[in-house]
């Protein structure tokens, strides 16, 4: 089966979690006898195979490419919006390849800078086509539902607006798979996607490099992201620089959003027990932590690096924003808070600092529920619902 798969960046343009989760897919695919051809946007144009997996990269064809759009101001990047949603030069890029390459499904994920205009195309060729909400990409043109430090719990009138079209392409897709049961949920509620067949499936992830069963002492918590307020990490520093007890450290590995305020959030907040160590492999960062600090204020639709924690038996404690909660199993591979209930997170991070011993107990469950998300698993669950949409298909054609 050949798999058409269409996300925004793939390797090495990795800035965030649904290309890596994509890779994995692709690789995933070729592993179990398939043929993954991956349709991605870069900043020139070429073909490449990475991993045996075919890789064309197209070159954006709009106002700026999307990986910078933070230097923009805010009318520019909303006009870049509305011309990304029919956009005739990369629509004409992807008709060429579906001619050459001849897919026989086609997987689309995060379409940013591909335009849902795509979904046309695809259903004109008479290629089902299975879409995986990563983000909210179709509800937010900030792909984020997050805006002046809180939380959209409904579209503002900008996002209607320039949603409005993708939420009528949406109507051309014939399978639908969210990352968490929170982000299919916010989809389905504004109307997208009509009543065809829908599954959760979370993302995949790689072994893990397993750390040395052994306690730091001081104990080490770890951060690790972007520097931004809708992860937490001021929310975390704050509670950090707050805490009397120097027998615990925070680790902050990544950089702040705004390079020209690195240096003053670093002035502020460094100090005895926070250090910045910025971007660093993970298989030294999990060597280094003993438990990992999720504390996203924004509705994460998935922490794809609760996964990678887990896969290298480290203990997470996270908010309980978005589908964050779907994957803790709180007291057993970690613990859950609460980041409006005052002092939630500082009783969380004492309950490991007063028993230690629970780091080396839930690091056993971690590695145990690691299993569910194994490539090999969530390969095998999507080559599933592609068989089903293929014979589901042919059936309309019989």
């Amino acid at each position: 089966m050949k798999v058409l798969l269409i996300n925004s960046l793939y390797f090495p343009n990795n800035i965030g979690g649904a290309e890596i989760s994509t890779q994995i897919l692709a690789e995933g695919l070729y592993g179990s006898g398939h043929e993954p051809v991956v349709v991605t946007v870069s900043d020139k144009e070429h073909i490449d195979t990475v991993n045996n997996v075919k890789i064309y990269y197209i070159s954006y064809s709009n106002l700026y490419f999307f990986i910078s759009s933070k230097k923009y101001n805010k009318v520019l990047r909303m006009l870049w919006h509305i011309a990304d949603t029919f956009n005739p030069v990369i629509l004409y890029k992807i008709k060429r390849i579906i001619k050459s390459e001849k897919p026989d499904i086609a997987h689309t994920n995060n379409l940013l800078g591909l335009s849902v205009s795509a979904w046309k195309i695809l259903r004109k060729n008479k290629i089902p086509i299975i879409h995986t909400i990563r983000d909210y990409y179709l509800l937010c043109w900030r792909s984020s539902m997050f805006n002046r430090g809180r939380n959209c719990h409904k579209q503002c009138w900008s996002c209607k607006i320039l949603s409005a079209p993708k939420k009528y392409f949406s109507k051309y897709v014939d399978r639908i798979v969210g990352i968490s049961s929170f982000i299919l949920k916010q989809h389905l509620q504004s109307g997208y996607f009509g009543s065809i067949k829908k599954e959760v499936i979370y993302n995949p992830v790689k072994p893990g490099f397993l750390k040395a069963k052994s306690i730091n002492k001081p104990l080490k918590f770890g951060y690790i992201g972007t520097i931004s307020k809708s992860k937490g990490a001021f929310f975390l520093m704050d509670v950090f620089s707050g805490l009397n007890n120097n027998q615990i450290k925070l680790l902050i590995y990544g950089n702040a959003r705004d390079k020209k305020n690195e240096k003053v959030i670093k002035d502020k907040y460094e100090k005895d027990n926070i250090y910045f160590c910025g971007f660093e492999d993970p298989a030294i960062i999990f060597r280094e932590i003993d438990v990992l600090i999720v504390p996203s204020l924004w509705n994460e639709p998935l922490s794809r690096v609760i996964l990678e924690s887990y896969s290298n038996g480290v203990p997470v404690i996270a908010s309980e924003r978005g589908g964050i909660r779907e994957i803790v199993e709180d007291g057993k591979t970690g613990f859950l808070f609460d980041p409006c209930i005052g002092g939630d997170l500082e009783e969380k991070i004492k309950r490991f600092t007063d028993d230690t011993s629970q780091i080396f107990s839930m690091s056993v469950f971690c590695l145990e529920k690691a299993k569910e998300f194994s490539q090999k698993r969530i390969t095998e669950k999507y080559i599933n619902v592609y068989n089903n949409l293929l014979n589901d298909n042919m059936d309309n054609y019989i």
